[in-house]
């Protein structure tokens, strides 16, 4: 009899044991992992908003999907990242959409020299753009959200207080940026943010395109004593895609959590981009380095210069079969609108 008690624990046990560890295995089978790429340097404030986008994805999709995280360029380049996502390499990408030049056509509104004022109302403008015409460039990714740096300014050595003192000047530039650059009489160099300040240092580019943010992320502050404003502002869209793959192999649950998610962090991200740019300003002013705000009549000359860049898109996008002219107006619409 006391054979047989023990035979049957013993048998209980092992049912139990076996249980326990085919449970185990799969919840590792149901736990997917993904590899994030983004370009901002390990230190920098956009780098730490990402890790906690990937420390809330684990969190509320209850360990369902875990992210390994690889900032400043450690996977792949800024210029990589979205084929990446296509191909695989990495599961999830941040990067600027100018530095894939061709790639986003329709996307390029966004970095047109609109006038914006603020990442708040740029990041609201890009991604009601995508809702409404839900591009067929950005198809083979699952979009999570755009982001926009803030406006866009002069950052030169010497200083630039009108076209005269532009024209010549190598200036580091990406995208649509380069048509500014050049329609302004500067003469664009097409380089990453990231390369910018050795760039500058060694007298490759005599200035750079950008949002004052990057005097503090980039450390430019350093290379550059002046800064001209121009209102004809514009920005440079960044985004944040996934492997479409891994997308459609989460549960309609998974993929509802994160695309909250996405909604929360797309509105502390363009707060951020904000914040950094203000504190950047002060940072610049406390250096005793200077802000030029051009004139009104020197401002409408830079506004006329840029005109023709707004037409020109049009008439590719025409040529190519894409709706320039409708995207255009719906963008510019946004903004005259006060949003």
């Amino acid at each position: 009899m006391k054979r047989i008690l023990l035979t049957i624990c013993m048998q209980f046990v092992m049912i139990i044991a076996v249980s326990f560890i085919c449970s185990t295995w799969n919840a590792e089978a149901k736990t997917v992992t993904l590899r994030y790429s983004n370009m901002f340097p390990p230190v920098h404030p956009i780098t730490k908003l990402g890790k906690d986008w990937c420390k809330e994805v684990e969190k509320r999709t209850n360990g369902a999907v875990k992210v390994h995280y690889f900032p400043g360029n450690s996977l792949t380049r800024p210029t990589e990242a979205f084929d990446g996502v296509i191909k695989g390499v990495v599961d999830v990408a941040l990067s600027f959409c100018s530095y894939s030049g061709g790639r986003f056509p329709l996307t390029e509104v966004i970095d047109l020299p609109l006038g914006y004022k603020s990442s708040m109302q740029a990041t609201g403008m890009a991604n009601a753009y995508f809702q409404k015409f839900m591009p067929k460039e950005l198809a083979d990714v699952e979009l999570m959200y755009f982001h926009t740096s803030p406006p866009h300014r002069l950052f030169t050595k010497k200083p630039v207080r009108n076209l005269d003192d532009l024209k010549g000047l190598k200036i580091r530039t990406t995208g649509t940026s380069a048509k500014v650059v050049e329609a302004l009489g500067g003469v664009p160099v097409s380089m990453p943010m990231s390369d910018a300040y050795d760039a500058l240092k060694r007298g490759v580019v005599n200035g750079y395109i950008g949002p004052f943010e990057a005097v503090k992320g980039f450390k430019l502050i350093d290379v550059v004593d002046y800064a001209t404003i121009f209102k004809s502002a514009y920005v440079n869209v960044a985004y944040v895609v996934m492997n479409k793959n891994k997308w459609e192999s989460f549960s309609p649950e998974t993929r509802k959590s994160i695309q909250e998610i996405n909604k929360e962090f797309m509105a502390r991200q363009w707060k951020l981009w904000d914040q950094l740019d203000a504190g950047a300003i002060e940072a610049f002013t406390k250096a005793k380095k200077e802000i030029i705000n051009l004139s009104d009549v020197e401002n409408d000359k830079w506004t006329a210069r840029l005109a023709p860049i707004l037409d020109t898109y049009v008439k590719e996008k025409s040529a190519q079969g894409l709706p320039g002219q409708e995207v255009l107006q719906f963008c510019k619409a946004y903004l005259k609108s006060g949003n």
